[in-house]
């Protein structure tokens, strides 16, 4: 139990960097999200006094990026009943050889990467591009596709072409966010080796922990960036909405920056004390709580609530 306490106190630090004044003067300082990365490729960037011993940035990404593209060759996926075999391979010095289907993965992981660094440098123009390519490649896998719908649509905001960022935001299109690629058909002729795979799978590296890690915490991730799309926009009950049906996907305790765009939605509606109660309590809607009332009827429920 008092674990239980002492995390929820630490979760509530998150939320509030600071706390100063009394009464009616009272005011809470909210703190910005951490960002380990960022921080990190700045101490590097820091470090760094040669040109000759580039720094993990994301300018020298940028960079790797643009050259693998330029290496990998524009080849289309395997979509034929060929096995992936009967692909030429592609020469990958100082590795082996990839074959055909191997490379079209790879353009794809290029794809993704490089619209996410070019979100990073405030460079929508390229990450659409990167997006829309990746988009547009057969036989893309569904987790690649998650990315590329949200990349998509964070770069359309950054544009000013919001309700076209929309239309990338719907969580009934997100039906998988599996990172591997479909693959072909095998002749069968292939039939006994493919049989041999499946009843010797090699061995699997080590698992890494990656979000989102169900469907259902994709959906919530559409649905998030929906609100925050709203909010935009000034449509604050569609935003409410869109985030209520988002932390229901949400494992608990919801992830922080849920609390702070709840509690910004409630300050742009005019409901300072129900934006005041939400960072209190460190949690976005609790149940039984109606944030479409005035402030002081949502003041009155949360206290109802807690005697």
């Amino acid at each position: 139990m008092e674990e239980e306490r002492s995390q929820k106190k630490r979760y509530k630090n998150t939320l509030v960097n600071e706390v100063f004044g009394k009464g009616l003067h009272r005011k809470l300082v909210v703190a910005p999200m951490p960002n380990s990365v960022c921080s990190s490729l700045q101490d590097a960037e820091a470090h760094s006094q040669s040109a000759a011993m580039p720094a993990p940035t994301l300018e020298f990404a940028a960079i790797c990026l643009s050259n693998a593209k330029f290496l990998l060759p524009n080849t289309p996926p395997v979509v034929s009943d060929d096995p992936p075999t009967s692909t030429p391979p592609v020469p990958a010095p100082p590795g082996p050889p990839i074959q055909g289907h191997s490379v079209s993965s790879l353009r794809c992981y290029v794809l993704a990467c490089q619209a996410y660094v070019s979100l990073g440098l405030g460079d929508p123009v390229t990450s659409l591009a990167s997006s829309r390519e990746l988009l547009a490649t057969p036989l893309l896998s569904g987790g690649l596709r998650f990315l590329g719908q949200v990349y998509s649509a964070e770069a359309l905001v950054l544009l000013g072409r919001v309700s076209e960022a929309m239309t990338h935001l719907t969580p009934e299109s997100v039906v998988n966010i599996s990172v591997s690629s479909p693959k072909p058909v095998l002749k069968d002729s292939d039939s006994e080796t493919a049989a041999q795979l499946s009843t010797h799978p090699p061995n699997a590296g080590p698992q890494v922990h990656q979000f989102p890690e169900s469907l259902s915490q994709a959906r919530a991730v559409m649905l998030f960036n929906t609100a925050a799309v709203f909010c935009i926009t000034r449509d604050n009950d569609k935003a409410r909405k869109a985030l209520q049906e988002a932390v229901k996907l949400l494992p608990n305790p919801p992830p922080p920056q849920t609390v702070l765009l709840s509690a910004y939605i409630e300050l742009m509606s005019g409901n300072t004390a129900a934006a005041l109660h939400l960072l209190k309590v460190a949690h976005p809607y609790p149940h039984g709580m109606d944030f479409q009332k005035k402030p002081r009827k949502a003041a009155a429920t949360y206290l109802a609530m807690k005697h």
